[in-house]
């Protein structure tokens, strides 16, 4: 495959600006994973080789991670964090045992472990002076009618998911911190992971070898996608917003929705290709709707100026970057 020309990460409208005229450290737990790294490349064209003086990055073990453009950093083992001085900071927590580990331990040893990373991130922030929080929740925090789930044994990730949103709501209720808590459904962009686990990743692949598109569900499945950079960009806004409030949580989601065949259809066009979508027919009356309301996160990305990118080009983007590979 023909390696494109990195189109850079930036962020946009007034967090590119509030982020120019801060001094607090930034710190990213989960720096590797996709959003950990999409943000690192962001931070980098604010700060460029001030980079590692202004971002400290943590994770479960100790790396280097490159940069699309060449650009490293060092990751430490997130018991580091202890290492960390008092200071003035913004803290990006995106470090967790994701749902597919539930399968490789036991689950008592999945919700311990993922119980002692929240504690032990929440002890450190209120140490090391830590002003303003992202955490990363998931839409997996609802059941197919929208209620939040109860059950710890059938959805643990879910569920462990709303006890942090709690956590951190807590802190900005007692701590006067200002927390941002995206329930995150479907997203797009660079550096996206677990390439076969993703409706939108698994099709681009399969176009770009000149394969077939196959799609085994036999009913409707609708989707909608934003880019990891819109949704930074956003977080980035409302934490440096000049006004008194302090939590906000929201859903993610794209302008528009999209049936999983469409989507395939869209690949094809995005990446002009013609390669054939196989897909048995479809039960009109069953439908899987794996959607956030995106209520408060539209409207704030065009209040504060976000790019918020279409999802054709949503497609180009993260092809782009699967091209690499």
């Amino acid at each position: 495959m023909t390696r494109p020309t990195i189109e850079p990460l930036e962020f946009t409208g007034l967090a590119a600006m509030a982020l120019r005229e801060s001094e607090d450290r930034i710190i990213i737990t989960g720096t590797s994973g996709w959003i950990g790294m999409t943000t690192l490349e962001m931070l980098h064209g604010i700060f460029g080789r001030a980079l590692p003086r202004r971002v400290s990055c943590f994770g479960s073990n100790a790396k280097t991670l490159r940069l699309r453009n060449g650009f490293s950093v060092e990751q430490k083992p997130l018991n580091r964090l202890a290492d960390l001085s008092p200071s003035p900071s913004t803290l990006l927590h995106y470090a967790y045992l994701t749902r597919e580990k539930t399968v490789d331990r036991p689950l008592d040893e999945y919700i311990t472990q993922n119980r002692s990373i929240s504690s032990y991130v929440e002890h450190q922030a209120l140490r090391i002076g830590v002003n303003r929080i992202f955490f990363t929740s998931s839409g997996a925090v609802y059941n197919a009618d929208r209620s939040l789930t109860r059950d710890i044994e059938k959805n643990s990730y879910g569920f462990l998911k709303l006890e942090d949103e709690k956590r951190f709501i807590k802190l900005a209720d007692y701590a006067d911190k200002r927390v941002a808590i995206a329930r995150v459904f479907n997203v797009s962009g660079p550096y996206i992971n677990k390439w076969n686990s993703y409706a939108l990743s698994s099709f681009i692949l399969d176009a770009l070898r000149g394969n077939e598109i196959a799609i085994n569900s036999s009913h409707r499945v609708m989707r909608s996608y934003t880019e990891v950079a819109q949704l930074i960009s956003m977080v980035f806004a409302f934490l440096h917003a000049q006004d008194s409030e302090k939590v906000l949580l929201f859903d993610t989601a794209g302008e528009e929705e999209v049936e999983i065949g469409i989507l395939a259809a869209l690949v094809n066009q995005a990446l002009g290709v013609d390669v054939p979508v196989n897909r048995a027919n479809v039960d009109l009356a069953r439908e899987d709707r794996y959607l956030g309301t995106g209520e408060e996160y539209l409207p704030r990305s065009y209040a504060y100026g976000v790019d918020v990118c279409p999802l054709k080009r949503q497609i180009q983007k993260t092809a782009d970057y699967l091209k690499s590979y």
